[in-house]
């Protein structure tokens, strides 16, 4: 059984933080969203770490806005040189391997998302 495709994104959550909070690393998810709300998952093997050297936690420099910057950057390829915004048709591949069957064309006309969990909502607004 097949369902249609109506979103595309990633997941943003927290991984761990040093115990002087100058250090946070965080897990990034890529998924697929299927009708009925159901998310096939593309990649989960992402993630970033950041620091901060002054003795100011790094949760007080980090917004919304910029976190999802970050997460953006993690998705893309290091290098491609297709000149896109996202890998195409290798997000299409991998959902196909997963059993949602949809074109680069498809993908390239949903909505990406980008959604932090609470744990880095919390994170953030704590500073």
């Amino acid at each position: 059984m097949t369902h249609r495709p109506v979103a595309l994104g990633a997941t943003c959550d927290l991984h761990q933080t040093s115990d002087d909070g100058r250090s946070v690393s965080f897990t990034v998810t890529e998924f697929v969203e299927v009708e009925g709300s159901r998310r096939v998952v593309l990649r989960g093997d992402l993630g970033f770490t950041t620091g901060w050297s002054s003795p100011f936690p790094v949760r007080e420099s980090y917004t919304e806005e910029s976190l999802t910057r970050d997460v953006l950057n993690v998705v893309l390829p290091d290098e491609d040189e297709s000149g896109e915004d996202h890998p195409w048709d290798w997000l299409a591949e991998l959902a196909r391997d997963r059993g949602v069957i949809v074109t680069a064309d498809q993908l390239r006309s949903l909505p990406y998302e980008v959604e932090l969990t609470e744990r880095v909502l919390h994170l953030i607004s704590a500073g």
